[in-house]
This record gives C-alpha cells, structure tokens and sequence, in this order.
C-alpha cells in the first residue's frame, strides 16, 4: 500500500482582489439588462432576438427538481453581468491590470501557456481580458477566440450551432437564464483534417461579491480534425451567495476527435449550474474528463442496493448501502440515517492492489494488525483495526471489497419453441424442409435468468460468434482458459447441451 499527502488548500482560489470594474449591474432580471448586453457587444439583431425568446422561457419554465436544493438562492441578489477595469482580449500579458495578473499567475496561468499549450484565453467576471493563440495554428486555419469576437467574425457557425442542436435554450431554467444573459467565453472551430497537438486553455474567474457569470463555450471540430480543450473555473470564498451558469456545447464532426478536460474549484458559496453537452457525427470520437473539487468528498461513490454506485451528495435516508458486520466479518446492507458535512479537511491519496481512491485524513478503514492479547504474552496475533487514513503506512494491510453481492431478483426468459419444419425453396419451386434431426430434443430452456446464465451471456456478448452458415454459436476461449472447462460444465448444466467442438481456440 503507498499513500501520498495531496495536501489540497484553498488559499490560491480563496483570495480576492478590490472590485476594480467600469460596470456592475444592478442585481436582478430585466428585459432592459439583456438589451444592453446585447448593444455593448455590437451584436447582430438574431443574436438579440435569441437573448430575448431566452428571457421568454427563463420566466415560464420551473426550477429545476434535479440538483441542488436552490431555495437559498435569490436571482434577484446577482448581479448578472460585471465588467472590470480592464482592456478586453489583451494578446500581452503585460496590458493585463496588476491585480488580475497576479491572480492568474497565482493559478499558473501564464506558465502553463509558455511551457505546453497551443493557446490561452482568461476571463474575469463577464469579460475575456486575455486571448491569445500561438501562430502555428492561426496559419492553419485554427479559431480561438473569446465567443463575443467569435460571433463577430463567424456569425454564420454562430447561427447554426449557438444553442440550436446541442444546448437549445429551453432545456431548463438556467440554459433559459444563460441564453439571455451569456457574456464571453471561448469559441473553437478546428477546420478540416487539422489536428492540434497541443492542448487550448481557458481559465474563468469570478471576483465580485453577488456576481453571475455565463460564459459559453462553443467547439465546433470539423470532419477528421482534432482538439484538446481544458478548462479551468474559480471563485473566492464570500459570506454571500454567487451563480456560475456556463454552457458548453460541443460538436464533433464526422471522424473528428475532441478530448474536452475541465477543473472547477468553486467556493462554498457559489451555485454552479453548468449546462454541458456534446453532439458526436459518424465515427466521432469525443472524451470527456471534468472534475469539481469545490466538495472533497460529495462526488465519492458509495455502492447502494440496489441502486449501484451513487455519489454520497446524492444518498438520502432510508438508501441502503453496503456496512461491514465485524460479528460475522462479512458485508450486509444498511440503511442511511443521516448525512453531516464535515468541512474541509486534508485529503489523502490510498493506492492499494491496483485501486485508488481519496479521503479525509479522519476517513476510518478495515486494516489488519498483529498485536497480543496480553502484554505478557509471547505471541502475536491477529486483528482486526479500524484506523484513520492518516495514521496509515505504507505496507500497512488493508481490507477491500472483491465482490459486492447484488438482491436483484431473477427475470423470467421467454418461452422457445422449436419446430420440425421451415420454408424452403430452390431454382424449380419453394418446399417445406423438415429439421427436426438437427434439433436435440433432450436440450433443456432455462426459465428464468441466474448467476450463471448471466456470466454466459456475457461471455457470448464479448467472445461470441453466431455462425449463420453452419447455424451454430462460436465462443472464442483457448483451450488453456482457466474458464473453459466452467464453460463446458455450464452449458450442460443449463441447456443439457454436450459441446460438439473443441478445438484449440474455439468451442
């Protein structure tokens, strides 16, 4: 077992800077506000008229019922849109203000872009202040740009991919609010066959007390194209609530790769209501990592029956998950009678028999230790131990669970009837053909579905081969499987059947 201290700290996102801006909205939701973000923009009269039709849903549609408990929320404290003191799309580092530099670098922002990125982009509040892509993919066609000059320049890829197809503004309430109220963010087009080797960077960060930020990302990769995006957000920690509710729409183009990689470390006090989506086409490949570290442990799974891993934010009272019973050492199901947050804490990483997983340095596990009964005894025996994370060491033993079991019931398989005679036909006239000697009529159906018909199936799923022209099923398995011989017995076992071949790589 290695176990390695991650010592996560928020002192690098917590920080905050003077509120330094040329324009704060007054808080709240007005048709007024949506009109002059659209004129501030220069945007076209479309692009106003989608604002608007947005505005129209956000006020019919409900809150959402999935999610966070949003009653804490007051949309009529935020401030919606925020502009700082700052030149917007800066392609020098050195025109970005003192104050919002230092906060970048805190975040390694400019480092990152010297050492391994293709291009960077960096956005305060509701504005981009930095934009900048090394030239080698400029001359190639490549797009990155901040999405307000994004839809400046392309407004036709922005006519028909802008929260038409992947995010329509009416999915929900706050896809409704970000569609009225959108401001910056990073548009991505990648023409044809171009394939960026480096990865694109945008780093979004919320300052002001009460803000909203809804910045958009749009990624359009076009037939047999690659791209790497990877996107970072933060917020300080303040007393009053925030609301981040950003849009990511993807799409891949026939045999275009997109690998779309994102960080958040939000404080407690933000609201993050992410709306995020991918279009794939015809042999499109796109993979997708996001992590949010804002709650340390909220998106650890813990296994439930028989609902299977559920992330522990989302357990309610009354789930059953699985406890270890220390009176008969083995697993049973238990029911959830609370749930407490605890704070953050130091997190650790465990890695053990090729697993790994993160917790609190309190976080409590099964170990074996040696130790006698009497401190007058000779020899040592051993017990079972439940230790903190942190009084761990490498080597320590460690219990982990091999296999869960599952209270699901069986399910009743269909009835199969086998007749004696089938449609024929040749070059002269069509005929009835008995087949009743190709059946064996001692073959056995199972009623209903088990552990073992189960592991077969699976097998066949993943190793099988129906042989139409000889009417027979091929399962891949050489003959020095450790598993060939279950197989074999199975087969027998459920359907009465012998099996005919065995050859060296088959049966």
């Amino acid at each position: 077992m290695e176990k390695q201290s991650l010592k996560i700290t928020r002192d690098i996102y917590d920080h905050s800077d003077p509120e330094k801006l040329v324009f704060k909205a007054e808080a709240g939701i007005s048709e007024a506000l949506v009109r002059q973000i659209s004129k501030d923009k220069g945007e076209p009269e479309w692009m106003l008229k989608r604002r608007l039709e947005a505005l129209d849903f956000f006020k019919e549609l409900p809150m959402p019922n999935f999610g966070p408990s949003l009653s804490d929320l007051n949309l009529e404290d935020i401030h919606l849109y925020i502009k700082p003191e700052a030149k917007k799309n800066s392609e020098s580092w050195a025109d970005v203000p003192e104050d919002i530099k230092k906060t970048y670098e805190k975040l390694g922002i400019p480092e990152a872009e010297r050492e391994a990125l293709a291009g960077v982009g960096a956005q305060y509040e509701s504005e981009v202040v930095y934009h900048k892509l090394k030239k080698q993919w400029e001359d190639k066609g490549v797009v990155f740009l901040d999405c307000d000059i994004g839809l400046q320049k392309y407004p036709e890829l922005f006519k028909k991919y802008f929260m038409t197809t992947c995010i329509p503004v009416n999915l929900h309430k706050f896809t409704a609010l970000h569609g009225a109220f959108w401001s910056g963010g990073t548009f991505i087009y990648v023409p044809k066959e171009v394939k960026v080797d480096l990865p694109l960077q945008a780093y979004f960060r919320m300052n002001a007390k009460k803000g909203g930020q809804f910045e958009h990302t749009l990624i359009i990769a076009d037939e047999g194209s690659e791209v790497h995006y990877i996107e970072g957000c933060s917020a300080p920690l303040y007393s009053e609530n925030s609301l981040h509710a950003g849009c990511v729409e993807i799409h891949v183009l026939k045999n275009a790769r997109v690998r779309y990689s994102s960080i958040e470390n939000w404080s407690k006090n933000v609201y993050n209501l992410n709306t995020k989506r991918g279009v794939v086409y015809e042999n499109g490949l796109m993979e997708w990592v996001n992590g949010n570290t804002g709650c340390l442990t909220g998106n650890s799974k813990i296994f439930t029956n028989p609902g299977g891993p559920i992330e522990i934010k989302n357990l309610k009272e009354g789930d059953k998950v699985y406890a270890w019973d220390e009176n008969t050492n083995s697993l049973k199901t238990s029911k959830v009678k609370n749930k407490i947050f605890s704070g953050n804490k130091e997190i650790y990483k465990l890695s053990a028999a090729g697993r790994e997983i993160e917790a609190s340095s309190n976080h409590p596990f099964l170990t074996l230790i040696r130790e006698k009964n009497k401190p007058d005894h000779k020899k040592k025996f051993f017990k079972f131990s439940w230790k903190p994370l942190k009084e761990l060491k490498t080597g320590d033993l460690v219990g982990i669970t091999k296999k869960l079991p599952h209270l699901g019931r069986p399910n009743r398989l269909p009835e199969i009837k086998v007749g004696e005679e089938i449609d024929s036909k040749n070059q002269y006239s069509p005929f009835k053909m008995n087949t009743s000697y190709l059946y064996n009529k001692k073959i056995n159906y199972p009623k209903e579905t088990n552990e073992d018909f189960m592991w077969l199936m699976g097998l066949i799923l993943g190793d099988g081969h129906i042989d139409m022209k000889y009417n027979k099923i091929n399962i891949a398995t050489h003959e020095k499987e450790d598993y060939r011989n279950k197989l074999i017995k199975l087969l027998k076992e459920l359907f009465n059947y012998e099996v005919t071949e065995k050859k060296k790589g088959i049966l």
